[in-house]
């Protein structure tokens, strides 16, 4: 009797048995999902090495650039997208079992009002979060009382494609190498948690020449994201964790 008690709470709670979709709580994410990374994963800065020691190896390519890999138990399915040319995430899908509730989702990843809605080529509404989260929530139908089928973690770079946002200047071309790090002259260097923000940084000083950005936790595990400026790069070395670029390439 008390296990049946428990299950009339429990439908007080959430709502019908049968209902389409899943809230939040009711399924096993939390160690999954976080507001701007999936696992530690996060695109714009980690790159496929990251992801096969977090994933494994994928089950299948879907494109050139699209991979599936083996989801968590409480996921339906888990693909990852890279930059074209590139070994840099610049998107991760997450395709949930059953549609989960948008207000539970919403409210575990702390997320402010939509930056942009837009309808996809199958009908389906699209939500754009900006800020840190770079996320994007897709719903089976064209509103959002469907439930959230699936949610793609996004780099600033992609995001701005989908949204039609014009990356301008020197940051149209500019060639990110991953693993790389820059030697020379310094103009400054603080925390930076994306590798995007140290490029638009890079970008918008005339004076910098190249930049090196070191993903968090490189060296030691409570390291912060670091990016460093440079006025004149001599060399350019293999560095694990790090990511640059230059404007006029070393000779």
């Amino acid at each position: 009797m008390p296990k049946r008690k428990e299950r009339n709470k429990q439908k007080l709670r959430y709502g019908k048995e049968n209902t389409h979709y899943y809230f939040f709580d009711a399924l096993d994410l939390r160690d999954c999902i976080g507001e701007s990374a999936f696992q530690d994963i996060t695109p714009g800065s980690s790159n496929r090495s990251d992801v096969e020691r977090v994933l494994g190896r994928p089950l299948r390519s879907i494109n050139t650039t699209v991979f599936e890999y083996k989801a968590p138990e409480s996921i339906g399915k888990l693909e990852v997208e890279h930059r074209a040319g590139s070994a840099v995430v610049e998107r991760i899908e997450v395709y949930f079992i059953k549609p989960i509730s948008r207000a539970a989702l919403i409210k575990k990843l702390n997320l402010q009002q939509a930056d942009a809605t837009k309808t996809n080529a199958e009908g389906q509404l699209v939500e754009y979060f900006g800020g840190s989260a770079m996320l994007a929530l897709t719903y089976p139908a064209g509103d959002v009382s469907s439930g959230v089928s699936q949610m793609g973690y996004y780099s600033r770079q992609l995001r701005a494609s989908a949204l039609g946002i014009d990356i301008t200047g020197p940051m149209r071309d500019m060639q990110m190498e991953n693993e790389i790090s820059l030697d020379g002259t310094n103009i400054n260097y603080y925390s930076r948690s994306y590798v995007e923000d140290c490029k638009s940084d890079y970008a918008n000083n005339v004076q910098c020449k190249g930049f090196t950005w070191i993903k968090a936790g490189t060296y030691n595990p409570t390291d912060p994201a670091m990016c460093y400026l440079l006025s004149a790069v001599t060399t350019k070395t293999p560095a694990r964790g790090h990511i640059s670029a230059v404007k006029d390439q070393p000779r």
